[in-house]
């Protein structure tokens, strides 16, 4: 079962914490601010993700199950 995981645009301030935890899921964008690289997140990655929600400084990480 898959899970969904986005990144707010208003809430991310560039740290890359996402990125540097989970690099296959995240991405940087041409401002420097993160976006996932898919919305749909295979449960095997989980960790991966839960991790970058807590590295995460200003919150902006979202996961829906």
């Amino acid at each position: 079962m898959a899970f969904r995981v986005s990144v707010d645009p208003q809430v991310c301030e560039g740290h890359g914490q996402c990125f540097i935890e989970a690099p296959n899921i995240f991405e940087m964008d041409d401002d420097g601010y993160a976006q996932a690289v898919s919305e749909s997140v295979d449960d095997e990655l989980a960790p991966k993700v839960e991790q970058a929600v807590r590295a995460c400084p200003a919150g902006a990480v979202v996961i829906t199950r």
